[in-house]
Order: structure tokens, then C-alpha cells, then sequence
């Protein structure tokens, strides 16, 4: 009994409606070796119930006499459940009817007496569009949640007001710019800012300008010939991305050549909605680049006729070490995120790990921390993160100062305060207190040696 209930849930359920008896005996084929369950309702007080209990593929709608009464009873199976297939069976079908079926919800008509070969790859089919419609929706639902505000993690005054800029963006089409240091996360930003847009439905088309050669980027972004403002783009970035997003990064690691080329697009937003047109080509334009737009016009990677004519909101996203204050958010995050991508027990970080990871100036940012992470987990013992277990890899620290600082602490010697404000207080007077040779020394940002400054009391003697 237990092996017969078993199968019978492996199965893919089928609803049939039919009101009353009917002399064709073709759907009377519930047979134990089908991979069906069927379930068989006479009325829409059993179709609700049935719909409730039971997760339904594909509804088979026998009509008997009654066109207006079938298209009714699809209509309310569509109400509940608007992913799943309907098939209709009638003894004639014209194609008003058809049409008629196929408004109200209808995936596929079929006239009596069917062959039970036609009904069963009729079934197969519509079942199995059932369920890609469902992988899909989950699939989406996935993509939604990776790509969640919450993911972009920060209680930093610059974070939040990062947040409250992307609520007021993500509602128009205005391009946007991204700036900021390599691995802050100008990526996830640009997808959670399409993904909670009007055209999150329609792709993200994206192309990296520093592992694309000059070729390809023009191939992608302008096409075989010049583009025309007027007539469409050609470039097959701009096709697979027409009605979407349209996220160029790393523009500063452009050739020149191809930038020249671009400039008309790129100054080209500047319309009501911000949206950006040429010819049948629509589509929202977000970039990245590595510093502000002055920095860059100051450099002269950018020209001035750029810099001034981009219609565009730039959101400067800070370097880690200007905002230390996430590095333990951070820390949680990543590691939950190790855990359940491995499928193990929940991992800890102690304090004094946590407080090493504050000091790092982090060079590679909030990419960097993730990867050092990563590394630590697997060196990590008993789930849990130690001081020991976290190795920087682009450390520019002294190494004889870093060993000693690590193994005072680990040793006990000295609390991890009392290394950190004697390494501090070192440096300062080795540079004469100059607040911004001492940063560069210790590999920390000059904010961050400000706050340890006031939070250890230290003072020029």
C-alpha cells in the first residue's frame, strides 16, 4: 500500500471535468503504468477543492453540450491556477469556438472520437510545457532574490543613502553610472537596479570592455557598419538587449577609437523618460567605470563634451575601507552564504578575526573580503573563524609587523586592543604624526585611523 501511494504521488496530476457520464470511454484510460494521476470533477464547487489539494498540470475540459458553461469552467480554473494547460474535447469544434476556448484560457482543442495515441501526445506535451513554465517562474523567483536590495548589504550612512538613490531610479529610465573602485559592487548594483525595473522582463544585455578586445566591443555594441541614430543599432549586444538593459562596464578600459564611435550613443539619453531610441531600438543604458565622471574628464580619459552632454545619475559607491563600519555584516553574510552553498553547519567569525578584518585597507574591496572568506572557512576549525585562519593575500602591510601583531594575539600576550593601539601609536610617531604616511604604512584608510585614533585616546606627546 505504501509503494502503491508513493507512486501514485510521483505522478503528474490531470484534472478532468465533465458533468455527467458521457458514452466515449477515450479519457477512461487511468491505468496504474501511466505517469498520471487522474482526478475527475463534475462541478466548480469540486473543481475549487481539487484545485486546493492538489498541485494540477494540465486540465482536460470534456464538453458535453454547453460552450458557454465549458468556457465558464475555464475561466475559473484560470483564476486559480494561471500557469497550468487546458485541453478541450467536443464532439465539433468550429473555429469561433476555437477562438472563443482559446481567449478564455484554452492551450489546445481536440474534436471526438481521439485517437489515444494523439490524446497521450497531447498530454505529454502540454505536461511538460507545465513544467518549464514552473522552472521558469522558479528560476525568476531565484533571480529576484539574489538580486534583492538586501543583498546589497551595508548599514553605512553611504550604503543607505546609496539604497534611497536606487528607489528613486529604479522607476524611470534614466542611464545610469556607476562609479567606483574595482570589486565595491558596481555589478550587483547595476542588476538589482534592472531587476526591480519596468523592463526587468526583458533581458540584461551586458559586455565587460576589460576582457573584450576592441573588435569585439565594437562588433557588440555598433555592428558591421556605423551606427545610425535613426535607423537602429546593429551590434548584437544591442539586439539581445532591445527592449532591456544595456550595461557597458569598465567603459574607462574602452580603446579610444571604438569610444569615439560611441559618444553619439552614449550622450544620446535624453529624452522624457530617459530611455535611449534609435530607430526600433529601446532600451534603458547603464555604466560602470572605475573612478567619479570628474575624476576621469580631470584625467582626461573622458572629454569634456562627454562629461557634459551625459544625461545620466552617477551613484558613487565607496571603497570598503571607507566604510569599515559593514565589514562585520559583511562577514555574517558571506559566511552564511559558504555554508549553505557547501551544505554545512552554520560557520562563526570570533571578535578578534572580525577586528583584523577592519584594519585590512582592502585593495580589492568587498570582491577581496569575499574570496579572503572563503579561504578562511576552509582553514577554519569547528565551523568557527579565527584570527589565524585569515590571511590577506594583497597585504601591504610590513610583514614583520603583521607576524607580530598576529601572534601577540594569538598567543595572548596581548589583548587584540592593546596590538592595535601599540602598532597605531608607533606608526604615528615613526611618521611624526603625519595622519596620512601613517594610513599608507598600516595599509588602512585615513578614516579609519581617525576613528582608532579617538577610540584608543592616543595623543602627540
Amino acid at each position: 500500500m505504501k509503494n502503491q501511494t508513493t507512486k501514485n504521488s510521483e505522478r503528474t496530476n490531470v484534472l478532468i471535468f465533465e458533468s455527467k457520464e458521457i458514452a466515449d470511454n477515450t479519457l477512461k484510460i487511468a491505468v496504474p503504468e501511466l505517469p498520471y494521476n487522474f482526478i475527475k470533477v463534475g462541478n466548480t464547487a469540486q473543481l475549487s477543492q481539487a484545485l486546493k489539494n492538489n498541485e494540477i498540470a494540465l486540465l482536460i475540459v470534456n464538453v458535453e453540450s454547453e460552450i458557454k458553461s465549458a468556457i465558464s469552467t475555464i475561466r475559473t480554473f484560470k483564476s486559480y491556477n494561471s500557469d497550468s494547460n487546458i485541453l478541450v474535447i467536443a464532439d465539433s469544434i468550429d473555429q469561433s469556438n476555437v477562438t472563443e476556448f482559446t481567449n478564455a484560457g484554452a492551450s489546445d482543442c481536440l474534436t471526438r472520437p481521439v485517437a489515444s495515441s494523439l490524446l497521450m501526445s497531447k498530454m505529454r506535451h502540454l505536461c511538460e510545457l507545465a513544467k518549464t513554465k514552473k522552472e521558469l517562474m522558479m528560476l525568476k523567483q531565484q533571480v529576484a532574490m539574489s538580486y534583492a536590495f538586501d543583498n546589497f548589504i551595508g548599514a553605512s550612512a553611504e550604503i543607505q543613502k546609496i539604497k534611497r538613490t536606487i528607489q528613486n531610479v529604479i522607476n524611470n529610465d534614466f542611464p545610469v553610472i556607476l562609479s567606483g573602485e574595482d570589486g565595491t559592487g558596481k555589478n550587483l548594483l547595476a542588476k538589482i537596479i534592472h531587476y526591480h525595473s519596468t523592463r526587468r522582463n526583458a533581458p540584461i544585455a551586458e559586455i565587460d570592455c576589460s576582457a573584450a578586445t576592441s573588435t569585439q566591443i565594437e562588433s557588440e555594441l555598433l555592428g558591421p557598419n556605423e551606427p545610425s541614430l535613426e535607423k537602429g543599432l546593429q551590434g548584437t549586444l544591442f539586439r539581445r538587449g532591445a527592449t532591456g538593459t544595456v550595461f557597458i562596464d569598465k567603459l574607462h578600459q574602452v580603446d579610444s577609437q571604438v569610444y569615439t564611435k560611441l559618444q553619439p550613443l552614449l550622450t544620446r539619453g535624453g529624452s522624457k523618460t530617459g530611455a535611449i531610441t534609435c530607430g526600433e531600438t529601446n532600451f534603458r543604458l547603464m555604466i560602470s567605470i572605475n573612478e567619479s565622471l570628474y575624476s576621469l574628464y580631470q584625467k582626461g580619459v573622458i572629454d569634456r563634451k562627454l562629461a557634459d552632454s551625459l544625461s545620466a545619475i552617477e551613484i558613487h559607491l565607496p571603497p570598503l575601507c571607507e566604510r569599515t563600519g559593514d565589514v562585520e555584516l559583511l562577514a555574517g553574510y558571506f559566511l552564511r552564504m559558504i555554508a549553505f552553498e557547501n551544505d554545512s553547519a552554520p560557520l562563526s567569525i570570533t571578535p578578534a578575526a572580525i577586528e583584523m578584518l577592519k584594519t585590512h585597507h582592502w585593495p580589492g574591496n568587498v570582491r577581496e573580503l569575499e574570496n579572503c572568506l572563503r579561504r578562511a572557512a576552509v582553514l577554519g576549525t569547528n565551523n568557527v573563524v579565527g584570527i589565524s585562519d585569515v590571511n590577506f593575500i594583497s597585504d601591504k602591510i610590513e610583514p614583520n609587523r603583521m607576524a607580530g601583531f598576529i601572534k601577540d594575539a594569538v598567543t595572548g600576550t596581548k589583548s587584540l586592543a592593546e596590538n592595535q593601539r601599540h602598532l597605531i601609536s608607533n606608526a604615528l610617531a615613526s611618521n611624526d604624526w603625519n595622519f596620512t604616511q601613517t594610513a599608507k604604512q598600516l595599509g588602512i584608510g585615513r578614516t579609519t585611523l581617525w576613528r582608532k585614533v579617538r577610540k584608543f585616546k592616543l595623543a602627540r606627546e
